[in-house]
C-alpha cells in the first residue's frame, strides 16, 4: 500500500529495550508508530534516539562517532553532540 502511516494506540512508541538483548544479540531501540506525523517528528525522533544509542555505547565503554556510523545518522549524532565533540 502506498502511503500507509500506520499509528500506534497510545502514541509513538521510542524507547530502548534491553530485553531483546538475548535474542538479538543487542540492545534495540523502538521508534515507531507516527502515524501520518512522521515527518513533523522525525528530527526530535533521531535527536531522541541518538541520544538512547549513545547512552547505551557510553555504559559499554564505547565512543561512538559520526564516521562510525551510516551518513544518514551522522547528522543526528552530530546535532546532539555538538559540532566540538564529532570529530
Amino acid at each position: 500500500w502506498t502511503g500507509l502511516r500506520p499509528q500506534r494506540r497510545g502514541g509513538i512508541r521510542l524507547e530502548l529495550d534491553r530485553d531483546l538483548v538475548a535474542e538479538v544479540g543487542a540492545p534495540v531501540i523502538h521508534n515507531y508508530g507516527h502515524g501520518g506525523s512522521g515527518v513533523v517528528t522525525s528530527w526530535g525522533c533521531a535527536e531522541d534516539v541518538a541520544m538512547l544509542a549513545l547512552g547505551v555505547a557510553a555504559s559499554s565503554g564505547v565512543t561512538l562517532k559520526p564516521l562510525d556510523l551510516p551518513s544518514e545518522l551522522r547528522a543526528a549524532v552530530a546535532a546532539v553532540t555538538g559540532p566540538t565533540r564529532t570529530s
